[in-house]
């Protein structure tokens, strides 16, 4: 994918950002940093191939709702009412999200309630 670079987010989670936003994203989002190009062919060279995986706690990881598709392997790309429906209250979900919305969209109200979820 051309334009294209590659962060580990503070989840350990692969994301892709537009080349033109990565100094942005770096410098806003705490905890991101430059992928390596092992990490990025370990993890995939498509924006479809998923965070990296976490340890099984026995839980099975509700469904993104239907109307939403995802981006970054699990966070929906939809309307803030679709992105919050999948946080709930979930603080990991919201701090994805979170990065996710800093290098996108950066919608101010959506970034705030996302704030609100990760600081219980």
């Amino acid at each position: 994918m051309d334009n294209v670079a590659w962060i580990i987010n503070a989840h350990g989670c692969l994301v892709d950002v537009p080349a033109d936003r990565l100094e942005d994203t770096l410098g806003l989002v705490d905890g991101c940093r430059l992928a390596t190009d092992d990490e990025v062919a370990a993890g995939g060279a498509a924006s479809d191939s998923g965070p990296v995986p976490e340890a099984d706690d026995g839980e099975p990881e509700p469904d993104p709702p239907a109307s939403a598709e995802t981006v970054d392997g699990d966070v929906p790309d939809g309307n803030i009412a679709d992105i919050l429906d999948w946080v709930g209250d979930d603080p990991t979900r919201a701090q994805m999200a979170l990065d996710v919305e800093q290098a996108g969209k950066a919608r101010s109200s959506l970034i705030g309630q996302l704030s609100a979820v990760i600081d219980g």
